[in-house]
């Protein structure tokens, strides 16, 4: 039997599947896990671009619109409902369901009026007799075939920070289907749907779990597998004590930036205990549920996240990195971690920031993980991508699963007509 230590079960979805990530209706009379964080205003001074984030609203009635950006009303031709496809080996996309009662974004506060890459429309894909629902913004047109459907680029938020506050209100906002899901517009294409599914039947095959998310911020599409399944994190969690303690405490970079960055680079364990004793856990926690996660910090500084924790992790970091008068300066830290499966696949070619999580110990056997979330730069056209496996400290065995999320990404742009 494949091994497994998820912490919790797959949530069933609307349709009554086990989804890739989590289930779409909520009770519109309860707020989502980071709502109470609406408003949170990032860090201790100004930026030149945004002073604090963005939140974006959705309607409370289930149809998936959205209906404000920072109190602003979208335009009518960007509001439309949020679906996603169970995408198959052979290029079939099969189901989508409509969004959440209550998707209300996390984010706080920026003045652009733009929404999410949203509506729905149907195509064949040519390879079995299944309809592939996909959203996009407008009659575009799609290419039919089993090849990539095109993206609808006609909205686009106004700033970094509104592409990740809208991303961040997307993923509270979508309904998942089992198996490897695709979502905000994409399909892809039969080639790269066999590359994902090769890989990821490569880890389980030897009686391993794996979930995985990306997303691109430009057009909050992306494609996932078991994406809310938690597995332990490890160091990976370090990255939400490093922005959460340096967006909570005004005085901290100036205190201890010279710790922080070693923490974010993966150094010396010892310095991050140092931090921890001095900060708690407070700032971290805080950081976590402002991006609508349900986790909270160990007594060792991890926690048990899931692909989707991790990409809401980054998203809020990046939004960080982007806003704050120190996110420039932290953001450097991130991107020559030790260990990385992520750089030492992509960063010959990109530029990435991330964090990894590598843990093998007898004592605790179930909290045994390979996995790592972070952005990589792709010009103009930066994703968040993370892996989660519970490989006892293998990060080698993450290099071919991020390898095949990053062909499908470069296919994502083509399919929206941008290029790296």
């Amino acid at each position: 039997m494949m091994k497994r230590k998820l912490i919790s079960i797959l949530l069933i979805c609307t349709l009554g599947i086990a989804g890739c990530g989590k289930s779409g209706s909520s009770d519109s009379s309860s707020a989502p896990a980071g709502a109470a964080a609406a408003h949170n205003i990032v860090g201790s001074g100004a930026a030149s671009s945004d002073l604090s984030l963005t939140v974006a609203h959705y309607d409370a009635d289930g149809a998936g619109k959205i209906t404000t950006i920072d109190g602003e009303p979208v335009s009518s031709a960007g509001a439309g409902t949020v679906s996603s496809g169970d995408a198959s080996s052979d290029g079939s996309t099969a189901g989508s369901s409509s969004s959440a009662s209550d998707g209300t974004g996390t984010e706080s506060t920026d003045t652009g009026t733009e929404s999410t890459d949203t509506g729905t429309e149907s195509t064949d894909t040519g390879t079995e007799s299944v309809s592939a629902s996909v959203s996009s913004g407008s009659d575009n047109g799609t290419e039919t075939g089993g090849s990539a459907v095109r993206i609808d680029m006609s909205e686009e938020a106004s700033s970094e920070n509104q592409k990740a506050a809208r991303c961040l209100a997307s993923l509270d906002n979508i309904s998942w289907s089992k198996g490897i899901t695709t979502f905000g517009g994409y399909t892809p294409s039969p080639a790269i749907l066999k590359t994902l599914q090769d890989t990821t039947d490569a880890i389980t095959s030897e009686s391993m779990a794996t979930g995985f998310m990306i997303m691109d911020l430009n057009t909050c599409a992306g494609v996932c597998y078991n994406s809310d399944a938690k597995f332990y994190s490890s160091d990976a969690a370090s990255a939400a004590f490093i922005i959460g303690t340096l967006n909570g405490d005004p005085t901290s970079l100036s205190n201890h930036g010279e710790e922080f960055q070693i923490v974010a680079s993966g150094g010396n364990r010892d310095t991050w205990y140092t931090l921890m004793n001095y900060y708690g856990f407070i700032y971290m926690n805080s950081w976590l549920s402002s991006g609508g996660i349900d986790a909270v910090a160990d007594g060792s500084g991890g926690a048990y996240l899931s692909a989707e924790d991790l990409t809401r992790l980054w998203l809020k970091n990046y939004q960080y990195f982007t806003t704050d008068t120190n996110g420039s300066t932290a953001q450097v830290w991130f991107q020559s971690p030790q260990n990385s499966a992520l750089r030492d696949t992509l960063g010959s070619s990109y530029t990435t920031e991330s964090v990894p999580g590598s843990l093998s110990d007898s004592k605790t056997p179930d909290n045994d993980t390979t996995c790592e979330g972070g952005i990589v730069h792709d010009g103009d056209n930066p994703y968040i991508i993370a892996v989660m496996t519970d490989y006892a400290a293998k990060p080698e065995k993450l290099r071919p699963l991020i390898s095949a999320l990053n062909a499908s990404h470069s296919e994502l742009l083509r399919a929206a007509g941008k290029s790296s």
